[in-house]
This record gives C-alpha cells, sequence and structure tokens, in this order.
C-alpha cells in the first residue's frame, strides 16, 4: 500500500468517525428549529444521545440562549456542530502527517499540526472573551484551560480592556500570543524547507504566442458594371373620344392612292365639264389622266 492511498483511508477514517457526532448534532438542531414533539419516544431517544455531545457547550451564553428558544434556535448545537468540523479537519491533517513520503515531510507536517492546533484554541479564547462568555460552560473552560499554556508568557504584556456592564474583555495579550505563533509557524515552515532544499518553483513563462504569416493579398480588378435598371413604367392605353379617319380600318389603308369620283351635276362651271375613262383626251406631255 503506498503512501497516498494511506492516507486517502486515513482521512475517511477521521472524517467518518467525526461525520457520525456532525450528524447527530445536525438533525438535533433540526428537531429543535421544527418544533418536534419532546414528548415522542424518537425525539426523547435523539436528545439524550445527542447531549453527550453537545452537553459541553450549554452554557456558553445563557441569556442569550433563553432569547433564541424563542425562535427555536439551539445556540450551543451550533457551536458544537462548528467545533467538531474544524477538529475534524486538523485531527485528519495530523494523521496523515506520518504518511508523508521523507521523514523530514513527516516533522514539517507534525509540526505545522501542531502550530494550527494552538492556533486555532488561542483564537477561539479572545473570541470567548470578546464576547463574555460564561465560565460556567464545560468549553470555554476547555479552551480557556488549553490556551493558557500559551498564553502565560505573553500574560503581561499588554493590560486587558474591561467593558464591566457586558462583560466584555479585549484581552490584547491573547492577540499577540495569535500574532507570534502565527509568524513562528511560516519561519519553521521556512526553515525546513531550506534544509530539505526544496527548490522555489519557478515563475511560469507565459506560452509563446505564434503569430500566423500574413497572408499576400491578391487584388482582381473587374470592370465596373452599369447599374441595372428596370422599367416598371405602365402603359395605359386611351380610346379617343371621337374617332379619327381611318380608325378601326386596316393599317394599309391609308397608302391606297386617292380614288376621284366623278363630280356631281352642277359641281363644275359650264363647258368645263371634265371626262373620264375611255372618252377622255390624253394629253401627252401632262402625266394627268385627263383634260379639261
Amino acid at each position: 500500500m503506498n503512501a497516498a492511498s494511506m492516507r486517502a483511508q486515513l482521512r475517511a477514517v477521521v472524517f467518518g468517525i467525526f461525520g457520525i457526532a456532525l450528524a447527530i448534532v445536525v438533525v438535533r438542531i433540526l428537531l429543535v428549529l421544527v418544533g418536534a414533539n419532546r414528548d415522542s419516544q424518537f425525539v426523547i431517544f435523539w436528545f439524550d444521545m445527542s447531549n453527550m455531545f453537545v452537553g459541553a457547550f450549554r452554557d456558553i451564553y445563557p441569556q442569550l440562549q433563553a432569547q433564541l428558544l424563542t425562535v427555536r434556535i439551539e445556540l450551543f448545537s451550533i457551536f458544537a456542530m462548528v467545533f467538531y468540523l474544524v477538529v475534524a479537519l486538523l485531527t485528519q491533517k495530523s494523521v496523515s502527517s506520518f504518511t508523508e513520503d521523507s521523514r523530514l515531510d513527516v516533522v514539517k507536517s507534525i509540526i505545522d499540526s501542531l502550530f494550527k492546533f494552538l492556533e486555532f484554541f488561542l483564537i477561539a479564547r479572545f473570541l470567548l472573551k470578546l464576547t463574555a462568555a460564561s465560565i460556567e460552560s464545560d468549553f470555554v473552560r476547555f479552551v480557556y484551560g488549553i490556551s493558557a499554556v500559551v498564553y502565560e508568557p505573553f500574560k503581561d504584556i499588554l493590560p486587558a480592556v474591561r467593558i464591566a456592564d457586558f462583560g466584555i474583555i479585549f484581552e490584547s495579550s491573547t492577540l499577540i500570543a495569535i500574532i507570534v505563533i502565527i509568524i513562528f509557524d511560516l519561519v519553521t515552515e521556512g526553515i525546513i524547507d531550506s534544509i530539505a532544499g526544496v527548490p522555489k518553483r519557478p515563475k511560469q513563462q507565459p506560452a509563446p504566442q505564434y503569430q500566423q504569416a500574413a497572408q499576400p493579398s491578391i487584388n482582381i480588378n473587374l470592370p465596373p458594371q452599369q447599374p441595372q435598371v428596370i422599367d416598371q413604367r405602365q402603359v395605359h392605353f386611351s380610346q379617343p373620344q371621337q374617332p379619327y379617319p381611318g380608325y378601326q380600318a386596316n393599317h394599309l389603308e391609308g397608302q391606297r392612292p386617292p380614288q376621284y369620283l366623278p363630280p356631281q351635276q352642277g359641281q363644275y362651271p359650264q363647258g368645263h365639264q371634265p371626262t373620264f375613262g375611255q372618252n377622255a383626251p390624253r394629253n401627252n406631255n401632262a402625266g394627268g389622266g385627263f383634260s379639261a
């Protein structure tokens, strides 16, 4: 079994154990939120079972808890859920430290996990003091006892600011202790890396961007095209009101030579009656067809 698979199995075991506790607490929170009947056998069983996970957090803020119960919120159960979640993350980090590839990595991981636990308890102490948590709570006494190991050397550096009316304490020494522990955590990690000769990660160079060569442009000269004009005019034919000569006649009618009709009686003066037909005298000097 390699180290990676062993770490995965250890993490699964740690999250499985703490996951059971988290599930029990979450179900309790939901039962209170929906107003479940406390006389029910299931509710009685579940509350009795979950008391061993949330009992230590019960009296952190007694006055605030009494007010929140009117809206069905169990504040100490929420604190318990957050605490178990954080402890699960820190525990899996500590347990998986023993499965590192080299001894130096094992030492580095164990030291880093120890610093993370100290930072967590110091931050919890500072917040509990700042929010006037009750010393009657088992959880508050537990946090104060664990954090006192690191807090005592910083105890008298700066005086604590107290607000007696609200019970709030701004513990400046705890804040300084948190900053110092974080600095030591970073410095220790850097020293171990330098001893192990871990090279610094080079900056990633941006990948070269290849530009496409400019394609030669081809110009094609075409003769200008005349704009196409579409005649959309309409031609309307209208019939004249008065027919002209030859209206509705053959178009060749106008090309016929005129026919001379004999004049009627009394149209010419006496002695000048023209002669038509074969009896008419011919004039050889003229092209006419009759003589007067």
